[in-house]
């Protein structure tokens, strides 16, 4: 995975007006096959309308979420850890109580090109666009191991949106005609800008740019 952050010079409207458009495109007057699929996998649920348009072009509008919560039981460590020069040396702070969340919402569609190596499997390949917003929000009650100081509460939060270009390809298997198990695999990169905040200081404003290789299993049902 490849991260960079930077300053923001948004590119996000563009990028949601090009989507608007991809999505009109997609609807499904005239299509040869209309179907729901949907892939599940660690708090990462995603929902799709494969529709093919003829027996070589597939259009796929899809809505991703993605969510995590977690939360450190009061004595246990925080990581990073804090630490405090004192009278002792250095002092290293723990979390009495630490929670936090995290939810990403997408929205897209994919274009893809389709072949038949055989008539119960297909490959697909193309790429899926979509327009990302997240939310994040870290509450951390923290206090020194020894007592040497007050607790200090730290809150934590961020909103931002983007965009996301994944490039993709998948293999997808008909043990029955309207039925279909895929493996898809594809190469992620993002774009995201938003603003955060912290206890105490003024907001702040950031762009952060990654790049990663993800695979999903998608079961579709065609109709």
């Amino acid at each position: 995975m490849n991260t960079r952050v930077g300053s923001s010079t948004s590119k996000v409207p563009i990028m949601r007006h090009l989507l608007i458009c991809l999505l009109l495109v997609s609807a499904p007057a005239g299509a040869a096959r209309v179907g729901v699929g949907a892939s599940v996998k660690d708090g990462d649920t995603s929902i799709y309308v494969p529709i093919d348009i003829s027996p070589r072009f597939r259009i796929e509008p899809y809505v991703r979420h993605y969510g995590i919560d977690s939360s450190t039981a009061p004595g246990a460590s925080l990581a990073p850890v804090l630490a405090t020069e004192s009278y002792f040396g250095t002092v290293s702070s723990s979390s009495s109580n630490s929670e936090s969340t995290y939810e990403t919402l997408s929205l897209g569609s994919g274009m893809f090109a389709l072949t038949r190596p055989a008539d119960n499997a297909l490959i697909y390949y193309g790429a899926r666009l979509a327009y990302v917003e997240s939310e994040s929000t870290i509450r951390s009650d923290l206090t020194d191991a020894i007592g040497l100081f007050q607790p200090v509460l730290i809150d934590i939060s961020s909103e931002s949106d983007g965009y996301a270009i994944t490039p993709s390809a998948g293999l997808e298997y008909f043990p029955v005609e309207r039925f279909s198990i895929a493996v898809e695999i594809g190469w992620e990169f993002s774009r995201i800008e938003g603003s955060s905040s912290i206890t105490g200081s003024p907001d702040s404003q950031s762009e952060l740019e990654e790049s990663r290789t993800h695979a999903s299993v998608i079961v579709r049902m065609f109709f």
